[in-house]
């Protein structure tokens, strides 16, 4: 998804690109403890992703770790 086009601060954006290009498979909580400091900073950004884009979207989760039931 090309975020400029969602209107986010480009101050939040340049933040998840630079989160999203810091995955590897074992930073996510599958088969062992994965990175916390990780995963912690990933729902902080979707909060403020959700926040920011308020009523208009409905920004999904799946993977448990979100801290979330998935829909």
């Amino acid at each position: 998804m090309d975020l400029r086009s969602l209107g986010l601060p480009r101050e939040l954006s340049e933040q998840l690109m630079s989160w999203n290009s810091q995955f590897e498979e074992d930073k996510v909580p599958l088969s062992g403890p994965g990175d916390a400091g990780w995963v912690a900073e990933g729902v902080r950004l979707l909060r403020q992703v959700r926040l920011l884009l308020g009523t208009g979207y409905n920004v999904v989760v799946t993977e448990p770790w979100w801290g979330e039931a998935p829909i």
